[in-house]
C-alpha cells in the first residue's frame, strides 16, 4: 500500500525530530546506548529509538533540562497509541513525569 503525502511527511518529521532528540541527548548516553539508538534511527525503527531513549533517561535517572523534556514530549506526541510493546511510548504522561528534570543554569 502506497503512502499518501501526509503520511510521508509525518514519517519524515518523525525521523528528523527523533534523530534531533537523540543528538541533543547523545552526550549523556553510553557508547552502546548511542550505537543502538543510531542503528534504530538509521533503519527507521523510530518506535524502538524513542522508547529505548526514554528508558535510558528514566532508568538511568539522567538529568534533562525543561527544554529537553519538552522535546521528548513533542516526539512522544507524534506516535499513535496504544503501543503496548513500547512501555514508554504507551504512557507518555508517565514517561514525562518520571524524567529527572533539572533547571537550566
Amino acid at each position: 500500500m502506497a503512502l499518501d503525502e501526509a503520511a510521508k511527511e509525518r514519517l519524515r518529521r518523525l525521523h528528523k525530530d527523533s534523530r534531533a532528540l537523540l543528538d541533543m541527548l547523545a552526550d549523556r548516553l553510553t557508547e552502546q546506548q548511542l550505537s543502538w539508538s543510531r542503528t534504530f534511527s538509521d533503519v527507521g525503527e523510530w518506535s524502538m529509538l524513542v522508547d529505548s531513549l526514554c528508558a535510558y533517561l528514566v532508568k538511568g535517572n539522567i538529568p534533562v533540562t525543561p527544554a529537553e523534556r519538552d522535546a521528548v514530549a513533542a516526539v512522544l506526541a507524534q506516535f499513535t497509541r496504544p503501543k503496548p510493546q513500547h512501555e514508554y511510548l504507551d504512557d507518555p504522561a508517565g514517561t514525562l513525569a518520571a524524567l529527572n528534570v533539572m533547571e537550566e543554569r
